[in-house]
């Protein structure tokens, strides 16, 4: 009896095996470089180009690994669905990836759908272009497409309901939208760069050596209130170029912490949602317009002498930054209050202060401490600027330099609270402190010695004091 359920069990695993074999050469046959670039070019309005698809004979049944992908403008050959031997390759792409590990779901593959619930992108690379009017160029690439294998495409005749929800351009994209099982684990991208070119203003900002993992995805479309959380890891570097080129600022960013990615009430991405950043120590602000304003070109600080040229050099952060911001629709918002601390001055901003990244816009409220050393120089070009005016009359020298620093000096440090508003590239920038001219100043020093020179003489007199009366304002 024995023998015969051990040969019915061996018979059973081996029909099994059988099966899982079958059904691996078929998923092996079915799900190759063609099938995977008719699956995205039928959904999206791009070209697509896998160089080589990487399936075991079991691991096809659950993982894809494809290499060299890219994917550009939309044209003639993907219109027509030309299978990939057949294709010119692309010269570059709006996105390259080296390579993309999928892990998919098993029975949605045998009825030729994708489910996703692994997603890595290896050595990804991105030219974004932010255009003028806040559009970009990657929107053009995610449209439903109008022709699919040389045919008119068959969602743009569904009914109206359903052709909205297929397209997605004509409703805002929500949680259930989201093309990936509730199992989700893990998907972001490593060891990949971008480069996001600013139309309006010429800037380039570049992203470097990026790792962006959204982990512990616990996102269900149908109940966001106990189901939409997602562990967020970001490491990289990124700098911002100006039109010629030059490096402007270097971050070397990382965060890690939990994100809410919807909004509960409309499924809609959350535009309120939280980062919080790590700056850490290196990073570098070189040819920071408010920052050269600062220095001393400001006409209010020219009119007293103050002039610290540091502010203007490049700056290295001494310690690692904690720093929470929001960010929706291009708008960065500080939702704390951060101090940068740096050889030459430490650069504090007020929470609220916000960039727009679309027209590179901003309205910053902040404050600049300089370094011992450069606040004693700062000092001392002032005083030197007062003793060409008051020449050698150290009372007035003493009283006007108390007026035009006392608001600006704390612990032997200068700073200056400032506000800037408009282009960063050419900032609207105001101090807080109202500064008087060493010319108003010893004007009014002379006005009151010259009153009371003449209220000390009245005095000596019969009815001085209706006299003075009668002068007060005259001077």
């Amino acid at each position: 009896m024995m023998k015969k359920i051990l040969i019915g069990a061996g018979a059973f695993f081996g029909v099994l095996l059988i099966a899982l074999i079958g059904a691996s050469i078929y998923l092996s046959s079915l799900i190759n470089e063609d099938f995977i670039v008719q699956q995205l070019e039928s959904s999206m309005n791009c070209r697509v180009e896998i160089k080589e698809l990487n399936t075991g004979l079991f691991s096809a049944v659950s993982s894809i690994g494809l290499e060299g992908v890219k994917l550009g403008p939309r044209d003639a050959v993907a219109n027509k669905g030309t299978p990939q031997k057949d294709r010119k390759p692309m010269a570059a792409g709006v996105i390259e990836a080296g390579s993309i590990k999928l892990a998919l779901q098993f029975g949605p593959l045998l009825s030729k759908k994708l489910v996703v619930d692994k997603l890595v992108i290896d050595q990804a690379k991105l030219n974004l272009v932010i255009l003028a009017n806040g559009g970009n160029n990657l929107n053009a690439l995610f449209r439903t497409p109008q022709i699919v294998n040389g045919e008119r495409n068959p969602a743009l005749d569904a009914p109206k309901e359903e052709a909205a929800v297929e397209s997605g351009s004509d409703k805002p994209f929500t949680a259930a939208d989201l093309p990936i099982s509730g199992s989700l684990k893990k998907i972001g991208f490593t060891n990949s760069n971008a480069a996001i070119k600013l139309q309006s203003t010429g800037e380039t900002i570049e992203i470097a050596d990026l790792d962006l993992l959204l982990t512990n995805i616990d996102i269900d479309g149908t109940d966001l209130k106990n189901h939409n959380s997602a562990h967020l890891e970001i490491d990289t570097t990124a700098s911002i170029l100006n039109r010629q080129k030059v490096k402007k600022l270097k971050l070397i960013l990382t965060s890690s912490g939990k994100i809410v990615p919807f909004d509960v009430k409309t499924g809609k991405v959350n535009p309120a949602i939280q980062y919080h950043l790590t700056v850490n120590k290196g990073s570098t602000l070189h040819s920071f317009a408010v920052l050269d304003a600062l220095a001393g070109s400001l006409p209010v600080l020219k009119n007293i002498g103050l002039k610290m040229d540091k502010l203007s050099k490049e700056a290295v952060l001494l310690q690692n930054v904690d720093v929470v911001i929001s960010y929706s629709r291009s708008l960065l918002k500080l939702l704390n209050e951060p101090t940068f601390p740096t050889r030459n001055y430490d650069l504090a901003l007020r929470k609220g202060s916000w960039i727009r990244l679309s027209n590179s816009t901003h309205n910053m409220i902040g404050k600049v401490i300089s370094s011992e050393a450069e606040s004693k120089a700062g000092i001392a070009h002032v005083d030197s600027e007062i003793q060409k005016v008051v020449k050698g009359d150290a009372a007035n020298a003493k009283m006007i330099r108390d007026k035009l620093l006392g608001s600006l000096v704390e612990n032997d440090r200068v700073f200056l609270a400032f506000t800037s508003t408009g282009s960063l590239g050419n900032p609207n920038v105001s101090l807080l402190s109202n500064i008087p001219s060493i010319t108003d100043l010893l004007k009014g020093s002379i006005n009151e010695a010259i009153n009371n020179r003449v209220n000390n003489e009245l005095k000596k007199v019969p009815g001085g004091k209706q006299i003075n009366d009668a002068l007060k304002g005259l001077f």
